[in-house]
């Protein structure tokens, strides 16, 4: 998401924008899910997987005189397509948003110098020097990054929020200074999703042919993260799928502007990690290509399990940033007397699965709550009897291995079960691994597991490395079971509240940016949305958009949520 004027002539081919694309039906294409810039000033798609495509086109309008298109980002917050444009005379900023449909650009505010400046001095002016501009939306503080190939690193805010002014621009540290060579000329966050708590800022650096991590970003420190593998004379775009943490970039190689996936590293590799960070696609069939953007992925919903009567549960959906408005739907199609103790979602097809009271495992549609028996498990027996000592049991999958797991609480005989399903036998024959009983400094007593959660839960790729938390009800502490086939348990921290409730525990987003919780304080009443950090185990009431942090409303307000899940 950048401007390089070196492009405009280093395109693979002349393609003349703005007509309609028509599929072999003659029917106009939908538009792609990667937005690309040209210097031009249109606004064309493709898809990720056929970038030789031009899907959609159309000539952008409303760029005010003097006023030239430096890069674009969609803004997390509201969806919007943001650009920055450099002003002439003299070198000022201005932002505009672009409706993706119709190329109309509407003029925002103009950059100013933020009210406290950084020890690094006003916002005057774009550097003149500068002939590239990375630009990318950090989603925590709802930020744009600005990044020229000179240094320049700019924390723009775009819209008037408490304490800030739209437009306010504050001058952050040099990029190059820790790298005098280094020429930042794509940057991208992950998680860039409303609602995430963690961001991390990853640059492409053309002069060295390595992407590198920028920590932190308001300090403009580079670290190599990892080569990229390609001699890249340029870099047209970046971003960060926030469902996988799959990078994208368009590299201008040998000649011709090229598609690329950027493997990004996991937050806790050494860096820099082994590479080539690319690997080309294919070319894009379009002249002059000056920014890149993904299109946004579709807003993350959670669904909880609401209940603990055979016959009476029911789902709860709602969004991350508005958990006060949930909606409601009766389970059915289990067995008379059965219910559901605990339910997640596959990431590897994007399924809902729940284990019941008499072991066996559904899928479950979270539309309709409709249930589908998947198999009978052959520790069902097992798993029958840990009920009626008073044990817990619950679930989640581990994406790297499409494996899921089932962890059970001491209650009754001391002893914290530990179940290992292998993907393709939960709808065949249920076939079961026990893993090693869990322990914590060697014992298997002192914890009391309500809840686990797998990091790195996604597909399409699946991740290479996971790692599984555990929830222990008993002292209000997180803690990671490593490896979870030994069981072994390890103290993150305390999550700072007495919490009555554990009802839920789900870890989503591509760098898991989205560590929720619904927990209750009392033993009466609703049940609210926490986030956790999982360094150090504490958690913080969930951040909404409007509302409070409280699960559900009126008729559809959290009774007895037993679980918790996300899908993007």
């Amino acid at each position: 998401m950048k401007f390089k004027k070196n492009f405009v002539a280093l395109a693979l081919s002349t393609l003349v924008l703005g007509g309609c694309f028509l599929d072999d039906d003659n029917t106009p294409l939908s538009a792609g899910d990667v937005f690309v810039l040209t210097s031009n000033g249109q606004l064309a798609s493709f898809n990720r997987t056929e970038p030789s495509v031009v899907r959609t086109s159309v000539q952008i309008s409303g760029v005010l005189s003097g006023d030239t298109l430096l890069g674009m980002d969609f803004r997390p917050r509201d969806g919007q397509l943001y650009a920055i444009a450099r002003t002439t005379p003299g070198n000022g900023g201005r932002l505009y948003t672009i409706n993706t449909t119709t190329g109309v650009a509407t003029a925002g505010a103009a950059l100013i110098p933020a009210t406290t400046p950084t020890i690094n001095g006003a916002f005057t002016t774009l550097d003149p020097a500068a002939t590239s501009f990375a630009v990318d939306f950090n989603p925590v503080p709802d930020a744009l990054r600005v990044i020229s190939d000179t240094g320049q690193n700019l924390r723009i805010f775009v819209a008037a929020a408490t304490g800030r002014i739209a437009g306010e621009t504050f001058v952050d540290g040099t990029t190059n200074t820790s790298a005098p060579t280094a020429d930042i000329s794509g940057a991208a966050y992950t998680n860039s999703f409303d609602g995430t708590t963690s961001t991390r800022l990853l640059n492409i650096d053309t002069a060295g042919d390595n992407l590198t991590f920028q920590n932190p970003p308001n300090d403009g420190t580079q670290v190599v993260a990892a080569p990229l593998g390609v001699n890249a004379t340029g870099t047209a775009g970046f971003d960060i799928d926030p469902r996988n943490n799959r990078g994208y970039a368009l590299l201008n190689v040998g000649g011709s502007v090229v598609f690329h996936t950027i493997a990004i590293p996991d937050s806790t590799a050494t860096l820099p990690v082994a590479g080539p960070a690319a690997v080309a696609v294919g070319s894009v069939n379009i002249s002059g290509v000056v920014g890149m953007a993904l299109a946004p992925a579709t807003a993350p919903v959670a669904v909880a399990l609401d209940g603990n009567t055979a016959g009476a549960q029911r789902l709860l959906k709602f969004g991350i940033r508005t958990p006060n408005t949930a909606t409601a739907t009766n389970v059915t199609g289990l067995p008379s007397g059965e219910r559901l103790l605990s339910i997640d979602f596959r990431p590897s097809n994007g399924r809902l699965y729940g284990l019941t009271s008499a072991g066996k495992i559904f899928t479950i549609n979270p539309d309709t709550g409709a249930a589908t028996l998947g198999s009978t498990l052959s520790v069902a027996t097992e798993i029958v009897n840990g009920l009626a000592a008073g044990k817990n049991y619950a679930i989640d999958f581990n994406p790297a291995a499409d494996a899921l797991r089932i962890v059970s609480s001491g209650d009754g005989d001391n002893v914290s079960k530990n179940y290992r399903i292998a993907g393709a036998n939960l709808e065949s024959s249920g076939t079961t691994t026990t893993d090693t009983n869990l322990t914590l400094a060697g014992v298997g007593t002192g914890f009391g597991i309500a809840q686990i959660a797998y990091a790195n839960s996604f597909a399409n790729p699946a991740p290479t490395t996971t790692r599984m938390f555990d929830i222990d009800a008993d002292n209000n502490r997180l803690l990671q079971q490593v490896p979870p086939n030994d069981g072994t348990l390890t103290v993150i921290g305390a999550t700072g509240t007495a919490f009555n409730d554990y009802g839920g525990f789900d870890i989503s987003g591509g760098d898991n940016g989205m560590v929720l919780m619904a927990n209750r304080v009392g033993a009466m009443g609703a049940f609210s949305l926490f986030t956790a950090n999982l360094g150090t185990g504490a958690t913080t009431a969930a951040g909404v958009a409007s509302g409070t942090s409280e699960i559900g409303s009126g008729a559809t307000l959290s009774t007895d949520i037993r679980s918790l899940s996300v899908k993007f």
